[in-house]
């Protein structure tokens, strides 16, 4: 086994449209993604409104499903590649698909259901849940196209995409500056 360190081809990396389609994908989800969770307390107390007992346990269900959509979905994933059934590009294309348009189309269901406490939060909990497909969506494709970079190219995905993590905080600060309670 060769332990040399391989040098890491930055120029191939940052001119590979392959690699910026990864990046793209990433902080587009990242955005989607830190718009909800992070106003998801907020929303929670002074919308719905919870107090912080019920908030804490309903905050945190969106993550145990998100963990186990995303581990399901692997698994899912392995076995359609492993049997024929999808080519490995048109799994992850199928997992990323699944992973951030079902819930931005849940998103829009979500305005329909803002009286409603129940309806609202299992709403946000499915779309969260279902977002975790993206593990078995584009959160591979660094180990498809560069398997000896794919940690190099997702950290660079991870830190360009934490800018929509930002952007979607301050856009959400914009959007209520005056109030945030339900009888503004």
């Amino acid at each position: 086994m060769n332990l040399q360190a391989l040098k890491v081809p930055w120029k191939r990396i940052f001119t590979s449209l392959p690699v910026w389609a990864i990046i793209i994908s990433h902080g587009c989800s990242v955005f989607g993604y830190f718009t909800i969770v992070n106003q998801l307390p907020t929303f929670r107390k002074y919308i719905l409104p919870f107090n912080i007992k019920e908030n804490g346990l309903l905050s945190s269900l969106p993550y145990l499903g998100k963990y186990l959509m995303a581990v399901s979905t692997s698994y899912s994933a392995d076995w359609l590649r492993s049997s024929g059934k999808l080519s490995t590009t048109a799994t992850r294309k199928l997992f990323t698909t699944c992973a951030v348009m079902m819930p931005g189309v849940l998103m829009i269901v979500q305005v329909f259901f803002v009286c409603s406490r129940v309806g609202s939060v299992a709403i946000l909990t499915i779309a969260l849940t279902i977002n975790g497909a993206v593990t078995a969506g584009y959160l591979g494709n660094g180990l498809d196209i560069a398997p000896n970079f794919s940690g190099t190219i997702f950290g660079l995905a991870n830190t360009l995409s934490s800018f929509g993590g930002y952007l979607s905080t301050f856009m959400v600060g914009k959007l209520t500056v005056n109030n945030v309670s339900r009888n503004t």
